[in-house]
């Protein structure tokens, strides 16, 4: 299991520009439906679940950025549960094995891979 929480970045601007129906008509609703996919407990969390203005990448709609502490990925399309569901199952698969590789139904979603600078 990793040490590690891992971070997931939801894209503000897509859903506000890009907006749907359902889970998707509003940034609130999404970012629930990430947090209830990651919790892993009555109180607790695979993943710290944070919101960015933009990626400058919005042209590819409903951006996510997943990362650990030295890498991750960036991920477009991201616009049905299923697609959530899949982001949040893989998340804690990444927390349980320690391993962050893209599994192949996400890799038509793939932006980039990202590298994390370190920090001191």
């Amino acid at each position: 299991m990793s040490k590690s929480k891992l971070k997931l970045t939801i894209c503000r601007t897509c859903i506000r520009d890009n907006y749907g129906e359902g889970i998707f008509s509003d940034i609130d609703q999404v970012e629930r439906a990430y947090r209830r996919g990651l919790k892993d407990g009555a109180f607790s969390s695979s993943a710290e679940v944070c919101l960015q203005n933009c990626f400058t990448e919005c042209e590819n709609f409903h951006c996510v950025q997943v990362e650990n502490e030295q890498a991750g990925f960036r991920l477009k399309k991201i616009s049905t549960p299923e697609k959530i569901e899949e982001v949040t199952r893989w998340m804690k698969e990444i927390q349980r094995s320690g391993r962050l590789d893209l599994p192949d139904p996400l890799i038509p979603n793939l932006i980039e891979p990202i590298k994390i600078p370190y920090e001191k």
